[in-house]
């Protein structure tokens, strides 16, 4: 793909449209590999990450849109690559409502499909930029670590838990947005301030999911309920509730529901909601800080989205 300047066209799903298209030519491959490629793709998905990219990447208006493209598939690619991880490594049953991977193919398998898609995404952030692989190197690594570490060591205190969700989940929107400022050619105040509004969003969507655990449902979340309950996953709401003398070591001996009603009735869901839009409203203060653009118009409708999956 060349490297022309264009005007981007900025609908939300025709940025989907044109990601699933550049990802569809990077999968296509014959053999078994195809198999697993055709389920790990069978759900679109959002892809936050890929909007991101080329969002930020034409907040000043014209953009190396290609190139956007190149780096906003490879995004989508590393973010399928560490669900694929992430279900084995936690066991999960559903992806997006559907078997995970592992659970179709092996463990072996999935793990070796998502070292693939790894590959596939650092060939196209070479295609996109040089100064996006050493950001996304970066993000990698910090996801990386912190699954590293959880495992190892589980954190147990507020300080741990917000360095785990930061390399968890934060790091990889920040180096998204980034990334997008980089292609746009600013670096410095403005790749900074733009990876900050990222990680606000992931710190955001974390929190969110923390709650949800606990007050979702399975259709909404696309995977089951409870689960981090179920895994003795020491979340945000845990880790307040522990703090504060409600529950003890043996917490998850009491049984979801009774935990479920100890977190609710606290109001610690409540407060662990108010931290997510406090993270939001962080993400708000930097996009309003952008000139106005219609780039910047999207941005705002993906924050207030976020916002009503909150509610």
């Amino acid at each position: 793909m060349s490297s022309a300047v264009l005007s981007p066209v900025l609908e939300r799903d025709k940025i989907v449209e044109q990601v699933e298209r550049r990802l569809q030519e990077v999968i296509c491959v014959d053999g078994p590999t195809r198999m697993v490629m055709n389920h790990v793709f069978s759900s679109q998905g959002k892809m936050l990450r890929a909007q991101l990219v080329i969002l930020t990447s034409s907040l000043w208006g014209t953009t190396l849109f290609e190139s956007a493209v190149n780096a906003a598939a490879g995004v989508e690619l590393i973010h399928r690559a560490s669900l694929i991880h992430d279900d084995i490594v936690d066991e999960g049953v559903l992806r997006r409502g559907r078997p995970a991977t592992y659970r179709v193919f092996g463990i072996k398998e999935a793990v070796l499909a998502g070292d693939y898609l790894f590959a596939l995404a650092f060939s196209l952030f070479a295609q996109s930029s040089p100064l996006v692989l050493p950001i996304m190197s970066r993000a990698i690594g910090e996801m990386s670590r912190g699954e590293i570490d959880e495992l190892i060591q589980p954190g147990r205190t507020i300080q741990e838990y917000w360095t785990y969700i930061h390399r968890k989940t934060a790091a990889l929107l920040g180096a998204c947005c980034e990334v997008g400022a980089v292609l746009a050619g600013h670096v410095g105040h403005w790749a900074d301030r733009l990876r900050e509004f990222g990680e606000a969003v992931g710190l955001a969507f974390q929190l969110t999911d923390d709650v949800l655990d606990y007050r979702g449902s399975t259709e909404k979340l696309g995977k089951a309920v409870g689960k981090d309950f179920h895994l003795e996953v020491w979340t945000l709401p845990i880790i307040l509730a522990y703090e504060r003398g409600l529950i003890g070591h043996d917490w998850h001996s009491q049984g979801f529901q009774r935990i479920q009603q100890l977190l609710d009735e606290s109001g610690i869901l409540d407060e662990v909601w108010r931290m997510a839009e406090a993270q939001m409203g962080r993400a708000r203060c930097i996009l309003a800080e952008l000139p106005e653009s219609e780039a910047r118009g999207v941005l705002w409708e993906i924050l207030n989205a976020i916002s009503v999956r909150q509610s």
